[in-house]
């Protein structure tokens, strides 16, 4: 068993330029594509076109997700979205081998792949919900942290076989965290301390002792009160991001956007659920938020193409479709 300690330090939150932001990633030890990849999202917003990536979620296996969500916008446009984000939820022992395959084909394709994790309660083992106490997870040799560390050793394998086939993973653990549906926030004592430990936990783990130099970690809030409290810190952070439930006109995004943004990190709307239609959000976009460099609606009644006109959104001139992603360049 590695013990892991960790170094207390101040979170400094310094108004800079966007553009002025670090591009060192969180883990010294990550892969060159990591790298490129951070450097070329940086220069995103520096761009006239080609300028905010074009994502899409989705449930069920991998590659049924794209078909479902993803194909029939290609079918549609004769182009592909970008990056492809999944759910460590709907993985298991079964299907983790055609899924790993299937971002796999993605990836190899051009594309970009994101995975987040809606994890299993450590403590009660029943779903995602219900309390837990979080300094039981990160302190060694609990029955607690032995339960978690077990599920992270069976993330990380998942996580490795993609490091073994080259993909970089933009990887969002713990999003929405400061909402109340997940393990975390429900319970009652819950702090940023307690939040930040467990974030850097994980990240030190995964980057030490799992050596997963394939990751980009994103820090992915609400959009609401709270976003900019729990950051993590600058040395345990790539991206920062929000997840987006509020009114469908995102009125709501501008502040969240101010707050999130003095990170100097890259940043995006990792889950996109309320707006009007394709053409609005990207005019809003322009508008609002400029800097955004990445959108990904959730699934379902979520999706691009339940809001419009996606031949709209892949033809704007600040979208980046598969075939316009040019990091390797």
């Amino acid at each position: 068993m590695v013990r892991l300690t960790f170094t207390p330090g101040l979170l400094l939150c310094l108004s800079f330029p966007l553009a002025a932001f670090p591009l060192e990633p969180s883990n010294p030890n990550a892969t060159e594509d990591v790298r490129k990849i951070l450097k070329w999202l940086e220069s995103l917003p520096k761009r006239t076109d080609n300028r905010v990536v074009s994502g899409h979620y989705f449930n069920m296996r991998v590659q049924e997700g794209i078909d479902k969500y993803v194909r029939p916008i290609h079918e549609q446009t004769g182009k592909w979205l970008a990056l492809a984000a999944h759910d460590f939820i709907w993985w298991n022992s079964t299907n983790a081998p055609e899924n790993i395959q299937a971002l796999t084909n993605w990836w190899n394709d051009g594309g970009l792949v994101m995975l987040s994790w809606h994890q299993t309660n450590p403590e009660t083992l029943q779903g995602y919900r219900g309390h837990c106490d979080l300094k039981q997870v990160v302190t060694p040799g609990t029955t607690v942290n032995k339960r978690y560390l077990s599920m992270l050793d069976e993330r990380a394998e998942w996580l490795t076989q993609l490091k073994n086939n080259g993909v970089v993973v933009f990887w969002r653990p713990y999003h929405e965290c400061n909402c109340c549906f997940w393990w975390g926030k429900t319970n009652k004592y819950f702090n940023k301390t307690d939040y930040v430990a467990l974030w850097r936990y994980m990240h030190d783990y995964f980057v030490r002792v799992k050596k997963l130099d394939n990751l980009i970690w994103v820090y992915a809030p609400d959009w609401f009160a709270g976003c900019d409290e729990y950051y993590p810190g600058d040395k345990w952070v790539d991206i920062v991001a929000i997840d987006y439930y509020g009114t469908s006109d995102l009125s709501e995004i501008p502040l969240a956007y101010k707050k999130m943004t003095v990170f100097g990190k890259p940043f995006g709307i990792s889950e996109l659920g309320h707006y009007g239609d394709c053409t609005s959000l990207m005019d809003n976009l322009k508008r609002n938020f400029p800097n955004t460099v990445f959108v990904v609606p959730w699934y379902g009644k979520y999706s691009f193409l339940a809001h419009g006109d996606v031949k709209a959104l892949v033809d704007d001139p600040w979208i980046i479709t598969r075939d316009e992603v040019d990091w390797k360049k």
